[in-house]
């Protein structure tokens, strides 16, 4: 089947996504198009180049120490990375490409600060749409480009479905790493005391509501929640334990939905 993808945000259980794309391929499936936000953004954009492979190596070869690496510190009070090292990793996963240069349609979704606007990029450079759109607000510096200040696509759009399903594919499948709703009530009911958990909760809440809204509106198609406890928001260091929960998880709802 040709498939219309949309991959969701998640932080590191957005990984999982690398797991979802091997499960399509060892099905057959060919995807004609591709709509990320954050995590689901930068997955999306190593199948779209063909560097898949090279991104689950680096996955599934870092460590904590090497990870840690690629924090560098903002001086400027912008956030807590610059992202300079960030996004020097981006240029060398995707190799200076360009979006509308991609053998299939790609499209990234970023958040203007200044118009306080979704700005969804389908051309210019892979690595600085892509930089932009996994800026967490206060992790990471904003990335400028001209007069907007892009941050984290999240914020507006953590599951960037499109109006309508792309004319070539036979289904439009959406993947989301936040956790299904049920599952994120369930975790919400458990006391929380420091201000890590508080934050991430709060900021899960937020997610899950725009997110509904958005399953609410979407055209027919299938859709695929990732389980929140696939890992920890931010433990990039989980190697590949995270991609092959994604793959066993999209296995099993392939099977449930014909697909």
């Amino acid at each position: 089947m040709k498939i219309d993808l949309v991959l969701g945000s998640g932080a590191a259980r957005g990984i999982a996504h690398i797991g979802v794309l091997r499960e399509l391929e060892a099905r057959g499936h060919e995807v004609v198009r591709i709509s990320g936000t954050s995590m689901g953004a930068l997955v999306g954009g190593a199948y779209a180049c063909g560097t898949l492979d090279l991104l689950e190596e680096i996955v599934r070869t870092t460590g904590l120490r090497r990870a840690l690496w690629h924090i560098d510190v903002a001086l400027d009070g912008s956030g807590v990375m610059a992202g300079h090292r960030v996004h020097r990793l981006l240029r060398a996963l995707y190799s200076g490409r360009r979006i509308e240069e991609l053998p299939l349609p790609v499209s990234v979704t970023t958040v203007d600060l200044t118009g306080w606007e979704e700005v969804v990029l389908t051309e210019g450079s892979l690595a600085a749409a892509v930089h932009a759109s996994i800026a967490i607000p206060g992790l990471f510096a904003p990335v400028r480009s001209g007069r907007r200040v892009l941050v984290d696509g999240s914020l507006t759009t953590p599951l960037p479905i499109p109006s309508q399903r792309h004319p070539e594919a036979d289904v439009l499948l959406s993947v989301s790493a936040l956790g299904a709703p049920e599952e994120a009530a369930r975790r919400r009911r458990k006391p929380l005391r420091f201000l890590p958990g508080i934050l991430t909760s709060t900021f899960d809440i937020l997610l899950h509501s725009v997110e509904g809204a958005a399953l609410t509106a979407r055209p027919p198609g299938i859709h695929v929640d990732l389980p929140a406890n696939i890992t920890n928001n931010m433990a990039f260091h989980r190697r590949g334990a995270v991609i092959d929960a994604g793959r066993g998880v999209a296995a099993a709802a392939f099977d449930l939905d014909g697909l």
